[in-house]
């Protein structure tokens, strides 16, 4: 099977996945145990891309086999993803609050412009609202 730049936006694969694959094959590649090797060593998230070529029984083995070896992985990352988390944690808290506020200082600055704006209108789509609803009324009465 040759796998193209086309075929993978296709399969809606990554952009920047796809730019690292056209780099290194611009006309395409055979899907061959080297070229997995090397886009495997390119960083190319490899698992994707078997997900799509293997179907049926061939598919349900893949993930039987692979499952063991992606919990473990899993395992052996959570530590790094929770100390990360715990660092990025108070940036966020902090990031978060800021932003609240400037919302909450911009909801109070638009508020008298926004009620003046529906004080001024409200009259005028009531009209539009009364004008609509006999010619929607003698439409539905023809159906």
């Amino acid at each position: 099977m040759k796998i193209t730049t086309e075929w993978l936006r296709k399969k809606r694969a990554c952009a920047e996945q796809v730019a690292i694959f056209d780099r290194e094959w611009p006309d395409g590649a055979e899907l061959t145990p080297q070229n997995v090797d090397r886009a495997v060593a390119l960083g190319l998230t490899v698992d994707w891309l078997l997900s799509y070529v293997l179907i049926g029984a061939k598919r349900q083995r893949y993930y039987a086999e692979v499952t063991p070896i992606l919990e473990h992985c899993k395992a052996e990352v959570a530590p790094f993803w929770e100390r990360y988390k715990a660092e990025v944690t108070p940036i966020w808290e902090r990031y978060y609050a800021e932003v609240t506020s400037l919302w909450e200082r911009y909801d109070a600055e638009v508020a008298p412009f926004w009620e003046r704006y529906k004080a001024e209108v409200t009259s005028l789509w009531e009209h539009y609202y009364a004008e609509v609803a006999p010619v929607l009324w003698r439409i539905y009465q023809e159906s």
